[in-house]
């Protein structure tokens, strides 16, 4: 199993700056940034509009494949092995009491 404590992501769209939790995605920085988050980095990586993808310069590419990649930080994003303060990946509470209650 691969161990994944970050990620770089490259936003696809390269067109003004895009901010994602703490996250920021500039031409300053070559839409490029590295994502210590892996609840944000999953949700980025499987957003169904492709708008970010692991960037080329990726350590990790050099051992594995993105899929490989990708699926690894899905896995710790789930498994509550990385960092989940994003509300992303947290159950969803009810906000009203229900007849039940």
């Amino acid at each position: 199993m691969i161990t994944i404590t970050s990620v770089r992501i490259v936003y696809l769209r390269a067109f003004g700056e895009r901010i994602v939790d703490r996250f920021r995605w500039s031409a300053e920085n070559g839409y490029t940034a590295t994502v210590d988050n892996l609840a944000v980095a999953a949700n980025l990586l499987t957003y169904p509009r492709p708008d970010f993808a692991l960037s080329p310069d990726e350590p990790l590419l050099s051992s594995y494949t993105a899929e490989e990649i990708v699926q690894a930080v899905i896995d710790q994003a789930l498994s509550g092995s990385a960092a989940t303060d994003s509300p992303a990946l947290e159950k969803p509470r009810r906000k009203h009491k229900t007849i039940e209650d």
